[in-house]
């Protein structure tokens, strides 16, 4: 796949994660959403088409290290928007979030087209919605305490 169809596939999927995470919902309906979409998407290709960019990646060898530039910067910048629409999420947190959904919405792709049911993706969806949800009600519960200089 060449940089131009890499680069197509971050402004789409991108944009997907800005429609997705640029809503005024909880973290946890955004995080179903995005991986109810994935599950409609690789469903609606019979379990043949994930992450293109995913995809490249896997078959990186020692002399594509150009592709892994261009991969890892993909990868960042998909990151970064999905950390922006963290509203519940300390600031410090947001990029780590966004890392571990994008790692978990990537590893449930794989294991829909392997198994060829969309279940993995509904299933992780939930899983980390109520995760997040409940690890960041609990922190956002607590009073935030100064630093001192």
């Amino acid at each position: 796949m060449p940089p131009v169809a890499l680069e197509e596939a971050e402004r789409g999927i991108g944009q997907w994660f800005r429609q997705v995470f640029h809503q005024r919902k909880a973290i946890a309906r955004k995080i179903e959403s995005l991986f109810g979409d994935a599950a409609k998407n690789v469903e609606a290709s019979a379990f043949m088409k994930g992450c293109p960019v995913a995809a490249v990646t896997l078959d990186l060898d020692r002399d594509s290290e150009r592709l892994r530039d261009v991969c890892r910067t993909i990868f960042m910048t998909w990151q970064d928007i999905i950390a922006s629409g963290l509203d519940e999420v300390p600031k410090a947190k947001r990029r780590e979030v966004a890392e571990l959904i994008l790692a978990a919405l990537e590893g449930a792709l794989i294991l829909a087209r392997t198994e060829a049911t969309k279940d993995p993706l509904l299933r992780a969806g939930k899983a980390l919605g109520g995760v997040l949800t409940r690890k960041f009600k609990t922190d956002l519960s607590r009073p935030m305490r100064r630093r001192r200089r």
